[in-house]
């Protein structure tokens, strides 16, 4: 089951836009692996300010780690990453230089 851990500031994961990040994320899972919507996961964990840094300081950053099944190809990879990072600045408003995406394999 793929798995999207979402860690970002408060101000980027409201209430009213989580059903729509969620929603959004699983829209795009089963679009373009073909696994079916029930089978993708979201979690979304709130950081307080001040707790991501990069080169040492602090910087307003989210992170999102994909946790999916091994074997797909580097197309559909690449496919995933734009999709998700250009869904999450739409509905967020934070900009794709703010966000750390990344997926992780999971035989």
């Amino acid at each position: 089951m793929p798995v999207y851990q979402c860690l970002a500031p408060a101000q980027f994961t409201t209430p009213d836009n989580r059903d729509t990040i969620a929603a959004e994320f699983t829209r795009i899972h089963a679009t373009v692996t073909g696994a079916p919507p029930e089978f993708v996961n979201v979690i979304f964990v709130d950081l307080p300010d001040g707790r991501t840094y990069t080169a040492g300081k602090p910087l307003c950053r989210s992170l999102i780690t994909g946790f999916i099944r091994s074997g797909r190809d580097e197309q559909t990879r690449a496919r995933l990453l734009t999709q998700l990072s250009e869904a999450w600045s739409q509905i967020t408003g934070q900009p794709t230089e703010q966000l750390v995406l990344g997926l992780i394999d999971v035989e």
